[in-house]
């Protein structure tokens, strides 16, 4: 679930909310509910203690946590990480009933795919020296709890509970702890949650995701995916920080194993082919609807799987000879995969897709391909300003979402079409797209003939019609 929707989700039926934090966080997330109309709905801004805090925030009291008497009101908790943990044991302890950890909606604001990337694991961590030093040694201590949690070492969760307990109150070192081994167990079973970016500022120092980036390391993974803000990054757990707060010895751990780590940086083994897989579906992450990390369209070439096998589909519609030497143009063309096969045999493809991400995927493995006469382009086909006329244009189970009138979107598409050109009208799904028959009217009696009409089931599961129509 995107984080838009999960906000919309929580806030759906909400009628009363307090939020827990006077401080950055609370003021974002107190801007966040003013800009989705929720802002009347806040009664006031909670705090542990009200010395040194504002009286107000806005227009809304600041209420000293004992003060609420009411106990299922929703409270959002808009904290940094080393309080969060503190703060939901309070609020058990006092018997509230309906209080949610909101530190990461504060991060709504930056939520397009302009702030989203993939970048190399060696590389973001080559980003957290400052001043030539390494700042970031919680990441390692994180790696060596992973370590033991594996049975690979007996002091690495020790260390780590020390070292909460300097960050935090020691009595909520329990806590970190049983949140970290739940978040190891959820990579040892489902594998990393591309969905979850780690969060950077603009020159790449984490602000948060530091156990990611460890899990990252530990189990080798070439690429993570990051969300970049504009916020800076002020934690600072470098070398002379552990000396203030731990033994020579652990200290001396702590480096060995970073420096262990850094020589194993040139032990990956994985090919050039591999890494682009693994990058494309990070890209991806839940962003299709056939399943986590699944494509919709299948790329032999590079061993990629989809929902749509990209070879049986050009076999089935006859593409193969159709397009050679042809110019084509693809509506929605999804990740692009279709587009980079059929560039084998035509003179030039070119496709256009509303989703960035999906965009992204395509122009890497474009890049890893080194095809030179296929491009893509992010964007509404409804909003299209036709630049020039095609060969061949496909409509690939698209027409439903466009959006467009029947009559505008036949217009448009024959409006791109060169004299004798074809076009692969496909349906949506055969027992629910009742407009199929009326666009292939209208394409008719506009001018298209139709030259073929048959079905494919390609995916095993759903069944869809398809004409081929040349222009004449």
């Amino acid at each position: 679930m995107l984080l838009r929707e999960e906000w919309d989700k929580l806030l759906q039926n909400e009628e009363k909310i307090y939020i827990y934090g006077a401080g950055k966080y609370g003021k974002k997330l107190f801007r966040q509910l003013k800009q989705d109309g929720k802002g009347d709905c806040v009664y006031g801004i909670l705090v542990s203690d009200r010395a040194g805090n504002p009286e107000r925030v806005g227009d809304k009291p600041v209420i000293q946590i004992n003060e609420l008497k009411k106990k299922d009101d929703l409270i959002l908790i808009a904290v940094s990480d080393q309080y969060q943990d503190e703060i939901i044991r309070e609020l058990k302890k006092m018997q509230f009933t309906k209080f949610v950890n909101a530190y990461k909606f504060t991060f709504l604001e930056y939520e397009d795919e302009k702030t989203i990337d993939v970048i190399d694991v060696w590389e973001i961590l080559q980003k957290q020296y400052v001043d030539a030093r390494f700042c970031r040694l919680d990441i390692i201590v994180k790696f060596l709890a992973i370590e033991e949690y594996f049975g690979e070492n007996d002091f690495g969760m020790s260390l780590y509970r020390s070292m909460q307990s300097a960050r935090i109150r020691p009595e909520y070192a329990d806590i970190a702890e049983e949140r970290f081994r739940a978040l190891i167990k959820s990579w040892e079973e489902n594998g990393y949650d591309a969905d979850s970016p780690i969060v950077v500022s603009r020159d790449y120092r984490i602000i948060d995701g530091s156990h990611r980036l460890a899990l990252a390391l530990y189990f080798r993974l070439t690429y993570v995916k990051i969300r970049v803000i504009d916020e800076d990054a002020i934690t600072n757990f470098g070398m002379d920080w552990f000396l203030s707060c731990f033994g020579s010895d652990e200290c001396k751990r702590i480096d060995n194993k970073y420096n262990l780590i850094l020589r194993s940086k040139n032990c990956s083994k994985k090919s050039g082919v591999d890494k682009l897989k693994e990058e494309i579906y990070l890209i991806l992450g839940k962003d299709q609807d056939f399943g986590r990390g699944q494509f919709y369209q299948s790329l032999e070439e590079i061993g990629v799987k989809g929902q749509r096998p990209t070879e049986k589909r050009i076999e089935i519609y006859g593409l193969k000879d159709l397009v050679k030497g042809k110019c084509v143009f693809d509506i929605g063309c999804n990740c692009g995969f279709m587009d980079l096969r059929l560039a084998l045999d035509a003179k030039y493809v070119h496709g256009i897709e509303y989703n960035a991400g999906l965009i992204r995927i395509a122009e890497k493995v474009k890049k890893h391909l080194k095809r030179e006469n296929v491009s893509f382009e992010v964007g509404d086909f409804k909003e299209y300003k036709v630049k020039q006329k095609y060969d061949i244009i496909l409509s690939f189970a698209v027409h439903y979402w466009i959006g467009l009138p029947i009559d505008e979107y036949c217009q448009k598409v024959v409006s791109m079409l060169c004299e004798g050109g074809y076009l692969i009208f496909e349906s949506q799904n055969r027992l629910v797209d009742t407009e199929f028959a009326n666009y292939c009217c209208e394409f008719e009696r506009i001018g298209l003939k139709s030259i073929r009409k048959s079905s494919i089931c390609d995916d095993g599961n759903l069944e869809r019609l398809f004409y081929v129509f040349q222009y004449s």
